[in-house]
């Protein structure tokens, strides 16, 4: 019997995800290297070309690249405080806090999507198709072992600033996820969030797939993960 190709091309969040073999699959995962800089990854934009243009329409490519500007700009407190104001007219964040609307930094947020040339480029070479996976959400307690953490998060230091509220926090999340599928179903590729059993009751990632640090999550997760891209898979439903 002929295996299909499950290829997946991720980032620091698909070392959670199981490296058995799939019965009907040859799986491969990489750490997609997107630039000639980059401390991390193992496989460079040209080589994933290369790779994703090999692949058939029977066979499946999987993204983990975009969505982790939720973190980027929200995973730790500001200079000035801010909270946004959601389209149902609730507000997140500090009660003192500077409002911004939903829509500006839903704009945001699309801008530099747009910006993105990596997705595009696989997406262009490649029959298979083509889902993308988004970070896991956030986790709605960080650890205490990790509020008064040395180092920082892309040039902010975390003891100095501290972790932002969570209500904030899964609010960004949600934010980009929209408008990560919005432009990824332009693309004609496939959004996936994250597995509902995953998650608690308010949308957060839920304790026991929590990895050792404040944005990751665990083997747990992966392997849950793992079996949804299965699923998607066999569905065929983006073809």
């Amino acid at each position: 019997m002929t295996k299909s190709k499950l290829l997946i091309l991720g980032n620091s969040h698909s070392e959670a995800l199981p490296r058995d073999p799939i019965d009907g699959y040859d799986l491969e995962i990489h750490w997609l290297k997107t630039k000639d800089n980059a401390k991390f990854g193992t496989m460079t934009l040209p080589e994933a070309r290369e790779k994703a243009a090999s692949l058939t329409t029977s066979d499946t490519l999987v993204l983990m690249h975009l969505g982790a500007l939720h973190n980027i700009y929200g995973l730790l407190n500001h200079d000035v405080p801010y909270g946004v104001l959601l389209d149902d007219g609730a507000r997140v964040g500090p009660e003192d806090a500077q409002i911004i609307p939903v829509s500006s930094i839903r704009a945001v947020f699309q801008n530099k999507f747009e910006s993105d040339k990596v997705v595009p480029a696989i997406k262009e070479a490649t029959r298979a198709q083509v889902v993308h996976v988004m970070p896991p959400p956030p986790k709605e307690e960080i650890p205490e072992r990790f509020r008064n953490k040395g180092g920082d998060y892309h040039g902010r230091g975390i003891a100095e600033f501290g972790f932002a509220p969570a209500d904030l926090r899964l609010a960004l999340w949600r934010i980009e996820e929209s408008a990560l599928s919005s432009f990824l179903g332009k693309l004609g590729i496939m959004h996936y969030a994250a597995p509902a059993e995953t998650l608690t009751a308010t949308g957060f990632l839920a304790p026991d797939f929590y990895a050792n640090d404040a944005t990751h999550a665990n083997a747990a997760f992966g392997k849950q993960l793992m079996d949804a891209i299965v699923r998607l898979s066999k569905s065929r439903a983006y073809i």
